[in-house]
């Protein structure tokens, strides 16, 4: 789906740009170098290019789900994984609810 969104954002958004800036200089000596055969090829190979670089953040985070590259962008990190884990048996240091601990003794602040 993401290499659609490449390919479509490539066609709408930057082929017509593209074409008229490369024939924006056109002059009688310098001649177009389009003709069909070059402007397929031209928009196939930008077509593939934009749908591979919208598929490489599914790469990476195909990646990052096998460990093999990490970092603050691709999931918690160690420290994060470690206290959610300390959470879950209960072993948690922060309070929770902004700061405040929910006491049944006392009166509830509601917002």
């Amino acid at each position: 789906m993401s290499f659609l969104v490449g390919a479509a954002f490539f066609l709408f958004a930057h082929l017509a740009r593209l074409i008229n800036f490369s024939l924006s200089y056109e002059s009688a000596e310098l001649r177009s170098w389009f003709n069909l055969t070059a402007y397929v090829n031209f928009c196939l190979r930008l077509l593939l290019i934009f749908g591979l670089v919208f598929e490489l953040p599914v790469v990476a985070a195909i990646l990052a789900r096998l460990g093999l590259i990490t970092g603050p962008l691709f999931g918690p990190t160690a420290e994060v994984r470690r206290s959610g884990e300390r959470h879950r048996r209960g072993l948690s240091r922060r309070p929770h609810h902004h700061g405040r601990h929910l006491d049944p003794a006392l009166p509830q602040c509601t917002r």
